[in-house]
């Protein structure tokens, strides 16, 4: 399947200091950090593409998932995929251009708060190239996602997989193949650069998964998910699992 490229030009007319406050988590009425911020808007607007890279993958029955070739042995993609004949890695970013400009403030703690906070708002643009890609080419309108490092289930070393699964087998499987597409790549770690980056897989769903409903952070502002207490021995047993191979 053909991987493919989205980005975003047209986000500089719709993104504003609100939208970057909400990030900051500063109050709507607060005007103290207006000036800096939309001093900082000014020089990013210009500069800025979201992108994003999506890829339709087949997936094969059997004892673990497999997804375009790669076996997957994280419970939880074992989980919510066995029964899914398609799915959509993908990779969004707020592009190496913000990255790069925003390297200048890494000194300076407010202005590389604020940056951080432009960079972050630019990741729902990548989201919302996604949305209208799967509903435009897939007739997809509700999705769930999968998402590397999110949960003890699926390590941070799934990023592997997902950039692979990017890449394809006809391109060897090769992960730098997302940082020549929109310009992200894997370090040591497993972390992507740039640091604003969100990757995962897709799967068609009737029934909304959120990663939240399995995690134990429970002040995270960005909870859409309650946790269960199904949910949280589940993550015990999982956890008990991982301390025994150490």
């Amino acid at each position: 399947m053909e991987t493919i490229t989205l980005t975003d030009g047209a986000w500089s007319k719709t993104i504003d200091i609100s939208a970057v406050k909400r990030i900051m988590q500063v109050n709507e009425a607060d005007g103290a950090y207006d000036g800096y911020i939309e001093e900082l808007l000014i020089e990013a607007k210009p500069i800025g593409i979201p992108k994003a890279v999506i890829r339709e993958c087949g997936v094969a029955a059997g004892g673990n998932v497999t997804i375009d070739g790669i076996e997957f042995f994280s419970a939880l993609v074992n989980e919510k995929l066995k029964e899914t004949a398609r799915v959509y890695p993908y990779v969004i970013s707020c592009g190496r251009e913000l990255h790069d400009w925003a390297l200048q403030y890494e000194n300076d703690p407010l202005y590389e708060f604020i940056a951080s906070s432009i960079m972050k708002a630019a990741i729902p643009y990548g989201f919302d190239l996604i949305n209208s890609w799967l509903e435009t080419h897939k007739n997809i309108e509700m999705y769930s996602t999968l998402n590397p490092g999110s949960l003890p289930s699926w390590a941070i070393t799934g990023q592997r997989q997902v950039f692979s699964l990017l890449a394809g087998r006809e391109n060897g499987y090769d992960i730098s193949r997302v940082k020549d597409l929109i310009g992200v790549e894997l370090n040591e770690s497993c972390l992507m650069i740039p640091l604003k980056s969100v990757s995962g897989i897709i799967f068609e769903t009737s029934e909304k998964w959120h990663n939240c409903a399995r995690c134990k952070k429970q002040n995270c502002p960005g909870r859409r998910a309650e946790m269960t207490d199904e949910a949280e021995d589940m993550i015990s047993s999982v956890e008990e699992l991982e301390r025994a191979r150490i």
